[in-house]
């Protein structure tokens, strides 16, 4: 009805499009899921982009074509919304978040170099934007890059990491906190990994 109304590249369409891949993503549909979210980029893209509605539409077809399993074209839209993010808004959190989200999608496609990158930006726009305001946005990068230097045999730094997480979230009174627990987990999994 939508886009009869208001034309088929209108960005409100473009909308709808977006708002019917979350609501198929949802209900566990992936494929129609997927397609809606590729349609809903186009609208965005025909409208101009690099543009705030381009941005948020990839990066939403970044998180449905993870669901559905296919990482190239997920790690494709986060690096195309990370692009996309910056030349909208700049160096905010929200770009940093879309460079975490990049990261993650990096190593998830063996782009280890890629992935730490990504977490290098995604950490230095949080603490730039953030501070000490969110020790659980800063800390979640920090735990990420960790990650990719342990699975590229950098152990030590790794494990310093991940100590820098704890210390942040400690230091903003989450001591015992889920992402506390998941970088002193992952810490203790590196130290035994060592034997």
């Amino acid at each position: 009805v939508r886009a009869e109304s208001l034309g088929d590249e209108h960005p409100l369409t473009g909308r709808a499009w977006h708002n019917l891949s979350y609501e198929l993503s949802e209900d566990g549909r992936l494929d129609g899921a997927l397609s809606a979210a590729q349609r809903s980029v186009e609208i965005a893209a025909s409208a101009g982009a690099p543009s705030p509605g381009s941005a948020m539409a990839q990066t939403h077809l970044a998180h449905v074509a993870e669901r559905a399993g296919d990482l190239a074209l997920a790690w494709s839209a986060a690096e195309a919304a990370c692009a996309d993010y910056e030349a909208s808004y700049g160096k905010t959190p929200m770009t940093g978040e879309a460079h975490e989200l990049a990261g993650r999608l990096a190593r998830a496609v063996g782009d280890l170099e890629g992935a730490e990158t990504h977490y290098h930006w995604a950490i230095a726009i949080a603490e730039g934007a953030l501070g000490m305001e969110d020790p659980l946005r800063i800390s979640r990068p920090i735990v990420g890059l960790a990650g990719v230097l342990a699975s590229g045999g950098a152990v030590d730094a790794a494990l310093g990491l991940l100590d820098h997480a704890a210390a942040l979230l400690e230091r903003g009174g989450l001591q015992g906190g889920p992402q506390w627990a998941a970088a002193r987990s992952a810490q203790i999994a590196l130290l035994e990994d060592l034997g």
